[in-house]
């Protein structure tokens, strides 16, 4: 089983990989299992600071029965869940950070990572949401959590379902704080399935649950606070109905500009450009003769320039190195050593 197991780093020890014999056992055998829901739309997390919008796209797509999804470009015309649809949405928008004054954005994710209660609040733009602190419950409670969200019948379906905020070393795996979903409950082994989003680092494994509550009860240093759980329900959220996209999606027309999208990308390995012929509406590349979804983005960079030559480029340019130097540190010091961020 070791052998056979694709995993950056080592299981640890005390857990069960869920691709090993005794792990797929567990599996077919728990007490407790939602089905296949939240394996089958398990995410990978778009980058080391995204564990949380991953979890989310995950657990959302999960409750399809119940939660309407909005349509990403990337895929249209078909709905469903993912990091980018989750974190644009205008809900999720105007969620206030524990930055004064900084509200929920890709970039402010993408760099500081989200506390137990902004997940949550975002969250709650999509479904209904109760999350708690580890440090105001116990381990009891937690378990009690779990056994009621999941079900005990063999092929009936979940109505809630369970995602964790822990710290990693808690249950001895390698980096700092991290979102994902439980996927299942064993009453015998006392065990939950956690169905890690971090899938370049580590497989689902079976963990203890005490070791697992010891790990959420733990402070983060953004909050001040424990970090803790969510429970997802069917509930309606606080946004409004997905937006459809900016136009109506045609197989025709979608086929025949994204032929003439690919006509103008220059560099046959551009990810970027291509990735963005394949959206719909197509982004064509900055330069082109359909460019323009990007023109304003062109000007907007000239524009600055005049301005920072006006101001005087020395003042202006050294403050945006020292800046972006801060920045890149603090980003380097998550990514690289996963110990400053909540999610790695």
């Amino acid at each position: 089983d070791t052998a056979d197991r694709r995993a950056l780093l080592p299981v640890p020890t005390d857990d069960i990989p869920l691709n090993s014999t005794e792990g797929e056992r567990l599996l077919r055998n728990c007490t407790h299992n939602p089905g296949v829901d939240v394996l089958m739309h398990l995410a990978t997390q778009r980058n080391q600071a995204f564990c949380s919008a991953a979890t989310a796209a995950t657990l959302l797509n999960a409750m399809a029965r119940t939660v309407t999804a909005p349509v990403d470009v990337e895929f249209a015309p078909y709905p469903y869940f993912t990091q980018r649809s989750i974190l644009q949405d205008g809900c999720v928008r105007r969620v206030p950070t524990h930055e004064d004054g900084t509200l929920m954005s890709v970039k402010f994710l993408a760099t500081h990572g989200a506390t137990l209660h902004e997940w949550a609040t975002y969250l709650s733009c999509f479904a209904e949401v109760e999350h708690v602190h580890a440090e105001v419950s116990t381990e009891a409670a937690f378990r009690d959590v779990v056994k009621a969200a999941f079900p005990t019948t063999r092929g009936a379906k979940a109505e809630k379902f369970v995602g964790i905020n822990f710290l990693r070393t808690g249950v001895g795996e390698a980096g700092g704080g991290h979102m994902s979903p439980i996927a299942a409950y064993d009453e015998t082994t006392d065990r939950v399935l956690i169905a890690d989003v971090s899938r370049y680092k580590y497989p689902p494994v079976w963990a203890r649950l005490p070791s697992v509550y010891g790990a959420m009860n733990t402070t983060d240093r953004a909050s001040g606070k424990s970090r803790g759980w969510v429970v997802l329900g069917p509930g309606p959220g606080a946004s409004s109905s997905p937006p459809p996209p900016s136009e109506p999606f045609g197989t025709d027309e979608y086929v025949a500009r994204r032929a003439r999208c690919m006509e103008t990308v220059a560099d046959d390995d551009d990810w970027d450009a291509v990735m963005g012929c394949t959206e719909w509406p197509n982004v064509f590349p900055a330069g082109s003769c359909d460019g323009s979804r990007r023109g304003p983005a062109a000007g907007v960079v000239a524009a600055a320039a005049i301005a920072s030559a006006a101001l005087g480029a020395g003042v202006v340019g050294g403050w945006w190195w020292r800046e972006e130097r801060r920045r890149a540190s603090g980003f380097r010091r998550h990514v690289v050593l996963g110990s400053e961020f909540e999610d790695a």
